[in-house]
Formats: C-alpha cells, structure tokens, sequence
C-alpha cells in the first residue's frame, strides 16, 4: 500500500469512502433539501449526472439562480455534517499522513461542498491547509477538470501523480489523466 507513494510529487485524496466513512443519509438528505428549496423532478441518483457532484446536480436545473441554489444548499449541507459523526477511515488516513510525513504536496478533490468537505475534514483530525481542499462548484462541476488544473499548476506529469479514492469513478478519472491510482478497501 505505501509502495504506491513512492516517487510521487503530488497526492490527491478524495474525501468521502476514502478519508471519512460515507454517511448513507447524505445523498437522500441533499435530494431532499434540493427538491425543498427548487420544485423539479430530478433524478435522485447521483450517478446520472456527469460528473457525479452536487454541482453537476444543480447546474442540471433549468430556470434557475445555480449561485444562489448552491449558496442555501451548501449551508444546508453544513448542518447535516456538523449533526454527524464522521469516523476516519484508517487505510485513507495513514496514506494521507504519510504522504503529509514526505512532504508530498497534497490535497483532498471533492464532489461535495467546501464547508461541509472542511467540517468533515476537521472533525477526523487531518490536518491541512484550507487552500489543500479543492470542491466543486457551480463554474466547476468536475473533479476531473480540477485535478487536471492541479497537474498544471504544480507542473506534474501523470506518472508523479497518485490519486487516491474509493470508487471506479475516482479510477475512471485517475485513468483518463494518466495518472496512478489507488483504491482504498472498505
């Protein structure tokens, strides 16, 4: 598992089912806050939407302010998370640490919000410097687009990347970068 460090100049984490126990209450909760605050018939699964973020989510919705939207749904999602418990997962965790101990530049990709994602992060005791936490939004809805943006501004090429996720979506953007991959066990 730690080999898969080894020679890597950037760490990209995602945050949930890799660093903190998914809650199975969050996606029906952030539905449920959605279709409160905008009457639409939408689909509930957050696999159907592209990339697969609340933001991709809401910029889905016709007839809207998406800014104002994501703005309510954000500090919606904010109380949820502060009402939970979130447990680190250990595998995530000490990679991430590790990666922190080699002074490997890191950062944790989300599909959720920025304060809820920061919230989560908190209150499992990683530590990292706001600026590390990258989420969508409703100009960016895409982990992809973000990672690849962060490629580019630390000038690395795919094979000094290692992304770190739970998912085959996570391994799906991993391959189309070109970049190396690992998946957590759960």
């Amino acid at each position: 598992m730690l080999d898969s460090i080894r020679n890597k100049k950037l760490c990209i984490f995602d945050l949930d089912g890799t660093l903190v126990r998914s809650d199975s209450a969050e996606l029906p909760f952030f539905f449920d806050a959605l279709t409160t605050l905008h009457d639409a018939d939408i689909s509930r699964s957050i696999s159907d939407y592209p990339d697969r973020s609340f933001a991709s989510v809401i910029n889905s919705l016709k007839g809207t302010d998406k800014l104002l939207l994501s703005k309510a749904l954000e500090s919606k999602m904010l109380e949820f998370v502060t009402e939970r418990y979130w447990e680190p997962l250990e595998e995530g965790v000490l990679l991430f640490k590790t990666a922190k101990k080699l002074q490997i530049p890191t950062y944790i990709v989300s599909g959720n919000f920025h304060k809820p994602s920061l919230k989560k992060i908190e209150s499992v005791g990683l530590d990292l410097d706001t600026d590390s936490l990258l989420t969508t939004n409703v100009d960016n809805e895409s982990k992809l687009s973000i990672i690849q943006s962060l490629m580019h501004e630390t000038q690395c090429s795919g094979v000094e990347v290692l992304s770190v996720g739970d998912s085959a979506y996570d391994e799906r953007i991993a391959q189309e970068l070109c970049i190396s991959y690992h998946m957590v066990d759960l």
